[in-house]
């Protein structure tokens, strides 16, 4: 009888910390998605506004960053930019590094 009631409190603190894990993985994963929202909100406002500064598309990655303070981290991040023409909205993908599709 003794066991019993030492059971039904592990069992309860063992169930609690596995709420905990997953509330904290749940948590990793927006934050993720979060931030992959932010660098593309960033990219196509740094985008939009080097057309109504310029009158003209940027032709890379690397003119937005410098001329308008785009940032993207390098680390986490890859960005597959193609200028497509002054006039025509450039085509961009945005990769995490790690992830598998």
């Amino acid at each position: 009888m003794n066991n019993r009631h030492l059971m039904i409190p592990l069992i309860l603190f063992l169930l609690c910390l596995a709420l905990f894990w997953h509330g904290f993985s749940n948590i990793e994963v927006n934050q993720e998605k979060e931030d992959l929202e932010r660098v593309q909100e960033s990219l196509k406002q740094g985008i939009l506004e080097c057309y109504a500064v310029e009158g003209k598309y940027p032709e890379s990655l690397t003119y937005l960053e410098k001329n308008y303070g785009v940032y993207v981290n390098t680390e986490h991040y890859m960005i597959h930019y193609t200028y497509q023409g002054a006039n025509l909205y450039p085509d961009y993908t945005i990769y995490v590094k790690g992830e598998t599709k």
